[in-house]
Order: structure tokens, then C-alpha cells, then sequence
């Protein structure tokens, strides 16, 4: 497959999945300032702590998957260098955790 054409495929891709993750997330605002009443400085801090606890989970979830890999493979990483990305890994765990 052409790399150009997959480019255009991911792109578009991309686009169709943020429009997709649009209305729910309009819908989810508009719900707190019209029927929660909550002022738009409130709103604006609700969200804002949604999104951050979204990276969070998706990071959570794909630091370990993708480390898991590299830590396992024997045949292309040393032993310190596999070490030192397990310790990487706990250090940035801990620190979202914290």
C-alpha cells in the first residue's frame, strides 16, 4: 500500500472519530449549564477534570501494554536497558497515581 494513500486513510480516519466524540461531549456541557445550572466556571472545572482522568486511564492502560513488549524482549535490549525502562515505568505510574 502506497504510504501517501494510508496518510490519507489515517487522516480521515482521525477526523471521523473527533467528529464522532464531538456531540456527546457538546451535549455533556450544555447538560450542566442548562439543566444542572451550574455556572460556566464550574462547568469549564468538571470538564477539564474529565479529560484529565481520560489521559490518565488511556495512559494507565497503554504505558504497560506497550512496555510489556520492550521489557520482554530479550533479543533486541540488554538486561540494564530493559531495567531502566521498568524503573520508568513505575516512576511515571506513581507520579499519575499521585
Amino acid at each position: 500500500m502506497d504510504a501517501g494513500r494510508s496518510f490519507q486513510s489515517f487522516i480521515r480516519s482521525a477526523i471521523i472519530n473527533l467528529l464522532a466524540f464531538a456531540p456527546p461531549a457538546v451535549y455533556s456541557t450544555l447538560s450542566k449549564l442548562w439543566v444542572a445550572k451550574l455556572s460556566s466556571g464550574e462547568v469549564v472545572t468538571t470538564d477539564v477534570y474529565t479529560y484529565i482522568d481520560i489521559i490518565l486511564e488511556v495512559l494507565n492502560d497503554g504505558i504497560p501494554r506497550s512496555a510489556w513488549l520492550n521489557i520482554g524482549d530479550k533479543s533486541s535490549r540488554s538486561l540494564h536497558s530493559r531495567l531502566n525502562l521498568a524503573w520508568t515505568m513505575i516512576i511515571v505510574s506513581a507520579a499519575q497515581g499521585f
